[in-house]
């Protein structure tokens, strides 16, 4: 596994992508089809970067669970390929399959870490069309 870190811009918003280009030979996409999105919202308002300084061990702390949570509901189906980093907000994407149960993972989060708003939300993605994009993005800036 090898993780890129690019820093680009969404809808004029600057961000800062982690990205794992593991699959970009040949993705799992017949074992793994389908896409999970968890939004951590930050409680307080980053002073000039992604997130407030004060916060980052509380964030950190939540992603060590939220893979730690994925792991144990996704019964050996899933993989965390992304993480976006938005002023006041970190994104989460890992593509799933067989008996996963992700939607599990976030109220677990919230149980645990409940001064966060935490979002899930799934949809299909058979052909890892967001994954290819998301390469895409990452090549352009190497380029």
């Amino acid at each position: 596994m090898t993780w890129h870190l690019f820093d680009t811009e969404i809808n004029g918003i600057p961000s800062q992508v982690l990205l794992d280009d593991s699959f970009s030979k040949e993705t799992p996409s017949d074992d793994l089809p389908n896409l999970a999105r968890f939004s951590v919202f930050c409680q307080q308002t980053p002073e000039s970067g992604y997130w407030h300084p004060d916060e980052s061990s509380a964030l950190d702390k939540i992603e060590h669970d939220l893979l730690g949570y994925a792991n144990h509901f996704g019964n050996g189906w899933v993989v965390y390929v992304r993480r976006l980093d938005i002023p006041g907000v970190r994104e989460y994407d890992l593509y799933f399959g067989g008996d996963a149960d992700l939607a599990k993972v976030a109220p677990s989060l919230k149980e645990a870490h409940p001064g966060y708003r935490i979002e899930f939300e799934s949809a299909a993605d058979p052909g890892w069309t967001h994954y290819a994009s998301w390469l895409a993005a990452h090549r352009a800036k190497e380029s």
